[in-house]
């Protein structure tokens, strides 16, 4: 958790926040927009060089009657790019961990993957119609598509299909995840399913499988300087991606998250590439 040192030096610059905050919650503006607060920071250094920063908001948006216009707006906060708080606080994280002066001219590549929990102004039992009316919408939101109208139905189902199997056990509460990020809509007033920290579990999932791919992608300089690291985590990954049910066994919806979620950042693919790269621990030359 940082300090409160960190957090007078990273808010110093950070637009729509009160500056030299000292603790969380950070009261922010969003894109001159949205009202809300940043209540949570957290950073993790995985083996491999890669670090994983975390930034949590809460925000209250005006729903009007036309549910298809409030997700449309909502396209905006789904890349870091494009939130200065968030993309602020980021980059103070991976500057303190390397010991950078501020300002510096990073060298080192960065992605984001966006998660929402979405409460709409609907009843439990109503969200499961209201949902598949706003089947367009949300697929718009999820693969950052301006506007839905012009998306090919055969595209929604794809889309929609892909997060199918996670969507059987419970009415009143919907998951949608591909490569760049996962939707979590609720209805209003208290949760009555089965997952009571589902969201939760899924980011810490999404988590995993993006340093995962991160590092199959980008690990090869990591091997060159510490090959029998590099070849522990590769293990690791095999693990994750060909033995699901026994890596990730606290609940059959834990297995099946991960299994979409490794499926949409191609782990396997990734796995095959590197140890064809690298057959039998060994550089190829």
């Amino acid at each position: 958790m940082p300090l409160p040192r960190f957090h007078q030096l990273a808010t110093r610059d950070l637009d729509g926040v009160p500056r030299g905050r000292a603790r969380l919650p950070y009261h922010s503006v969003l894109l001159g927009q949205y009202n809300g607060e940043v209540n949570s920071v957290s950073a993790l250094l995985f083996k491999g060089e890669t670090l994983v920063t975390r930034v949590k908001a809460t925000l209250e948006v005006e729903v009007t009657r036309d549910l298809r216009s409030t997700l449309a707006g909502l396209i905006r906060l789904r890349s870091a790019k494009g939130l200065t708080v968030a993309k602020g606080l980021s980059r103070a994280i991976a500057e303190t961990a390397q010991g950078r002066p501020r300002h510096y001219r990073r060298t080192s590549q960065s992605e984001d993957y966006f998660a929402m929990r979405i409460r709409l102004p609907l009843k439990f039992h109503d969200l499961d119609a209201a949902v598949d009316d706003l089947r367009a919408e949300l697929v718009a939101l999820l693969i950052g598509a301006d506007n839905s109208v012009m998306l090919q139905p055969g595209l929604v189902d794809r889309v929609i299909g892909a997060s199918e199997d996670l969507n059987t056990k419970a009415i009143g509460e919907r998951l949608l995840i591909n490569r760049q990020g996962m939707l979590y809509v609720l209805p209003s007033g208290h949760y009555q399913g089965p997952h009571s920290s589902r969201f939760d579990r899924t980011v810490d999932l999404a988590m995993l499988a993006n340093y995962a791919r991160s590092f199959l992608r980008s690990g090869h300089s990591y091997y060159g300087q510490d090959q029998p690291g590099a070849e522990d985590i590769v293990r690791r990954v095999g693990q994750w991606v060909e033995r699901p049910t026994i890596v990730f066994d606290s609940s059959v919806t834990q297995t099946l998250s991960w299994e979409v979620l490794a499926r949409a950042t191609l782990l396997d693919e990734r796995l095959a590439g590197w140890r064809g790269y690298f057959p039998d621990g060994k550089s190829a030359t």
